[in-house]
């Protein structure tokens, strides 16, 4: 298994991955077709890069699991004047390869990664389905966050 960040050549692979991920979860109905929604995907990705970094797990040239982390600046503080968190999002295993410690490794390397970085934490909202993923990477529940839902998802 090679653990990296992804490329530009990997955009595609990452936009398919992103429409079976909401296709599996069944939550929502699409809006878009499958070509609109990768390219207006690949776009993203293109447009984003600056802000995100997308970590992948690749087996024989296939993309299995991959973690997005969107570095957010925060203010600068007396204490510090350049200090960011990350936020963990849209991070999937494809199912033929869960259950492997495959997104264990890819999560135990983009904390070393956020560490190396100076990132002051890592943020992630889990599904409950994976708390217990998280949990066992150190993450911890803080009942310290509020939101404000300003539309439905």
């Amino acid at each position: 298994m090679i653990y990296r960040t992804a490329i530009e050549k990997d955009f595609l692979q990452l936009a398919r991955m992103r429409w079976d991920f909401r296709q599996e979860s069944g939550a929502e109905t699409a809006a878009l077709g499958f070509e609109e929604f990768t390219e207006a995907c690949v776009d993203f990705f293109r447009n984003q890069a600056k802000n995100y970094t997308c970590w992948v797990a690749e087996k024989d040239g296939e993309i299995v699991s991959h973690i997005f982390v969107n570095r957010i600046a925060l203010v600068p503080r007396p204490c510090r004047a350049n200090d960011a968190f990350g936020y963990l999002t849209n991070v999937y295993t494809k199912p033929d390869f869960r259950g492997k410690n495959i997104g264990s490794e890819l999560l135990r390397r983009v904390i070393e990664w956020a560490r190396a970085g100076d990132l002051e934490l890592l943020l992630v909202y889990p599904g409950d389905e994976s708390v217990n993923f998280y949990g066992r990477a150190g993450f911890k529940e803080d009942r310290e966050i509020l939101k404000l839902v300003l539309r439905e998802y």
